[in-house]
């Protein structure tokens, strides 16, 4: 794997870029914090080592499938590999092959530093592929199966991509995101100019000095949930922004019927930070039961999964013989997505679509054509 001799993350870290720009007390609040690596974040730093070997190492299919079941470590987490995984990785390493052409550079998590905006902005971006006075472009594997993460504007891919923008002639600037295990739409991108990566460095240095003011101020918003901030859940701003959202717009719960427009709209924009709010107390006083404290009205269980074969050499052996075929799965054909690993895209493009799946309410800066509305009427009438 990749050796990381780098320094530990900068008080302005690329990855919470988003947080501090919008909430700069947060570097503060954040300083003291130790971060607990979970099993899903450990998961993302093997898949993510996979991927970089693939890249630098020119690994095809087969060599990276070779790695299948091996085990490894990751802080206090073991980690196996397995059929997922694998084929997570080739899908982002794919996507970002794609763009390669002759003269192209691919360069792979390595260091950056910008001292001319900042001393304190350097970061490890995933991808760089630059087409020599033309074009940058710049890829972050999210590894996570969870929410989609969108590109547009992204202040982490921004601040990657930024100092080969000082460095390099050029006039495309392109970001995207690829999270392979989010299905067939899995890859989104975002385009801006010259003057906008202009602006945005403008501003970078303006919001960094900001972040390092001792007086600079907390303030809550989405971003307390995108970039996981460490405090949330104890944040006296959060908690604030929380009760003000519920309690001045609807201190009587009206029938959602009775809603204005007005209502309907500040709780459509805050809906991420309301659920995460909630998510986060519950978590916070799972914490506290599992320590000992007593919450009036609650307990705490152990949760249980599906049942799995304790020894599945056990099973074979004693019921194969008496129920043969019936034990088994029956085949089942490879979804597009597998089955373009196989055989390629050319062959499958021709038999597989996306189906409709019904309608869904979105930002307007999201990707999609706004469906017509008699036709969503018509729709709704025949229900």
């Amino acid at each position: 794997m990749i050796s990381k001799t780098f320094p530990a993350h900068s008080k302005l870290a690329a990855s919470s870029c988003e947080r501090w720009w919008n909430c700069p007390g947060s570097v503060k609040a954040t300083a003291n914090c130790i971060v607990v690596t979970s099993s899903y974040m450990a998961e993302g730093t093997v898949a993510h080592d996979l991927s970089a070997d693939c890249l630098l190492k020119d690994w095809d299919y087969e060599k990276l499938a070779s790695f299948e079941g091996v085990e490894k470590s990751e802080g206090e987490h073991i980690i196996t590999v397995d059929e997922e995984m694998i084929d997570a990785v080739w899908e982002y390493v794919e996507d970002v092959r794609s763009h390669m052409r002759p003269g192209a550079i691919m360069i792979v998590e390595k260091k950056i530093e910008i001292p001319e905006v900042h001393k304190l902005l350097f970061a490890t971006p995933d991808c760089i592929i630059i087409w020599p006075y033309e074009k940058i472009m710049g890829f972050d594997l999210k590894y996570g199966a969870g929410k989609k993460i969108s590109s547009y504007e992204n202040k982490q891919l921004l601040y990657y991509i930024l100092r080969y923008y000082i460095d390099e002639d050029v006039k495309e600037i392109e970001i995207s995101i690829v999270q392979p295990r989010m299905g067939d739409d899995h890859v989104s991108t975002y385009a801006v100019d010259a003057e906008y990566m202009n602006s945005f460095r403008e501003e970078l240095a303006v919001k960094a000095k900001a972040a390092l003011s001792p007086k600079a101020p907390l303030i809550a918003g989405d971003w307390c949930h995108k970039t996981y901030c460490p405090v949330f859940n104890t944040c006296k701003t959060a908690n604030e922004k929380a009760q003000s959202l519920v309690a001045k717009d609807f201190t009587d719960a009206p029938p959602v019927s009775r809603l204005t427009i007005k209502q309907i709209v500040k709780v459509l924009d805050n809906q991420e930070f309301i659920k995460a709010f909630i998510t986060k107390v519950v978590d916070y006083a799972k914490e506290l039961a599992y320590q000992g404290e007593n919450i009036p009205g609650y307990k705490l269980v152990t949760s249980q999964g599906h049942r799995k074969w304790s020894s599945e050499d056990a099973v074979l052996a004693d019921f194969e013989g008496k129920h043969g075929s019936k034990m088994f799965e029956p085949k089942k054909l490879k979804s597009p997505s597998k089955m373009e690993k196989v055989i390629g895209k050319k062959e499958v493009v021709q038999y597989a679509f996306k189906p409709d799946t019904g309608y869904k309410l979105v930002t307007s800066d999201s990707k999609g054509e706004p469906i017509s509305l008699t036709s969503a009427k018509e729709d709704f009438e025949e229900i």
